[in-house]
């Protein structure tokens, strides 16, 4: 059986960061050894950030006519992803990374927007205020 609760660092310990968290350790055993995995919950006011932007991008560019395209390419681009040999193996393929919540944490995701965003004024939209855009998001997305 698969529990997922929320921790919280405490000194050099790990807390329950719920109710729902308590109980489930609750109902462990003293000493009773469990596996665990280690991951950021991901920051939906971030997430709902990015999508702002890249909705922006797409009505403000010509080259894609999907969002979708647009959103392979700047994976690409960021390197989020993987190459893999094409069928005949005369070449590469790109496959993206997700950045769903289930499958991308937190650190992986901000790398991703930073690199992103780094892209988008670098080769995108040369000259745009990273700042001013920043702030213009901010208020979109609240």
């Amino acid at each position: 059986m698969v529990t997922k609760i929320m921790l919280v660092k405490d000194g050099n310990r790990l807390a329950p960061a719920d109710p729902w968290s308590s109980e489930a350790l609750d109902e462990m055993s003293q000493g009773e050894i469990v596996n665990a995995a280690i991951t950021r919950p991901r920051n939906a006011k971030f997430h709902r950030k990015f999508f702002a932007f890249l909705n922006l991008i797409f009505e403000n560019q010509t080259k894609y006519q999907k969002l979708d395209q647009l959103l392979t390419a700047l994976k690409q681009a960021t390197g989020h992803g993987e190459y893999a040999d094409s069928t005949d193996g005369k070449s590469k393929i790109f496959i993206p990374a997700s950045i769903s919540f289930a499958r991308c944490d937190e650190a992986s995701f901000d790398k991703f927007y930073n690199s992103f965003v780094a892209i988008v004024v670098r080769d995108i939209i040369p000259g745009l205020d990273e700042a001013a855009l920043e702030a213009e998001l901010e208020a979109f997305i609240v």
